[in-house]
């Protein structure tokens, strides 16, 4: 059962729902970076069955194609849209893992070396614990895009299931 959040997205119950505004609804919603549960929460409306019911319902008793290929576009655009967040989030969480665990590893080499030739071993040594920071930094905010990205996935593929409805 969705959420009053996911309600709110179209204003209806599924079964009730407006297919043309839903569509448009979530284009508006993930226009902009969005948490990880609101993706979620949209995921769950759009993979709804009574969703996809209603699209099909939508798609029989339109007899106007202008609109259905103005809702083919919505669809498109959307689906173009979550490809996009994808491939960004790829990237953006290698860099950041990468950049953690290369950033981190080398601060607490460079401490190890410096605490084997420093005077004061003890003061060299300190900032091992800023460098292990970073390694664990770089992996769980990559850790975040990664699943990001694996909800954008998943929303463009619901969306390209969209668009084989609205395309038939």
């Amino acid at each position: 059962m969705p959420s009053t959040d996911q309600r709110a997205l179209v204003g209806r119950e599924p079964g009730g729902v407006d297919a043309a505004e839903t569509l448009r609804s979530i284009e508006r919603e993930v226009a902009d970076p969005v948490s990880i549960e609101r993706l979620r929460e949209v995921r769950e409306y759009i993979g709804d069955p009574a969703f996809f019911a209603e699209l099909q319902e939508f798609r029989r008793t339109r007899n106007d194609p202008d609109q259905i290929a103005d809702l083919a576009s919505v669809a498109r655009r959307l689906q173009w849209c979550l490809g996009d967040r994808c491939e960004a989030h790829k990237f953006e969480g290698s860099v950041l893992l990468q950049g953690g665990m290369a950033g981190g590893i080398g601060l607490i080499g460079g401490c190890i070396v410096a605490a084997l030739t420093a005077t004061f071993p003890l003061v060299a040594v300190l900032p091992v614990a800023g460098g292990a920071y970073m390694v664990v930094r770089g992996y769980l905010g990559a850790k975040q895009l990664d699943q990001e990205r694996h909800l954008y996935e998943q929303l463009a593929k619901l969306t390209g299931l969209v668009l084989e409805v609205l395309e038939r």
